[in-house]
């Protein structure tokens, strides 16, 4: 997963003019979109496991019929994907995870969204300088929640 993620950050590095910093993307806010076919109360549900599963607590469980919200607490912790990191970071950056979901019938849509309620500065991991780590950080936590929503449904079908 980490080869992917790198590989997605270099790709966004790659948008910059020569020379031109990568840390405004740190400010950005993005999100994984996924379309599955999957009613939306069982999506929901899902997702909820999914964070949890991931170590999250949830702060927000709020759903309707064909829309509902998760949001959780802020996390003091990396995620799996980032541990290696731990010693190197002072101050957690405080990772908060909101998903949406919608749907219609027998298909739902669900966006995962990541961000960091403090900055994150550098960090020297292994005698190199890291800035705008905050990036991978959510793009990580993303990618993990995703995966891990995915192995529920596939485990959840008949």
């Amino acid at each position: 997963m980490l080869g992917a993620l790198g590989g997605i950050l270099a790709g966004c590095a790659a948008q910059r003019a020569p020379g031109e910093s990568t840390r405004g993307l740190e400010r950005g806010t993005y999100a994984f979109a996924q379309t599955r076919p999957v009613p939306h109360g069982r999506l929901f549900s899902l997702a909820a496991a999914a964070l949890q599963t991931e170590g999250y607590t949830l702060a927000v469980r709020d759903s309707g019929a064909a829309r509902g919200l998760l949001r959780t607490t802020p996390r003091l912790t990396l995620p799996g994907c980032l541990a290696h990191l731990e010693a190197a970071v002072p101050h957690p950056p405080e990772l908060v995870v909101s998903i949406m979901t919608s749907g219609e019938r027998d298909t739902s849509r669900v966006y995962i969204v990541a961000e960091t309620l403090r900055s994150t500065p550098p960090i020297v991991v292994d005698g190199q300088r890291m800035e705008g780590w905050g990036l991978a950080l959510r793009f990580c936590s993303m990618a993990m929640i995703s995966t891990r929503l995915d192995s529920l449904i596939a485990g959840a079908r008949p």
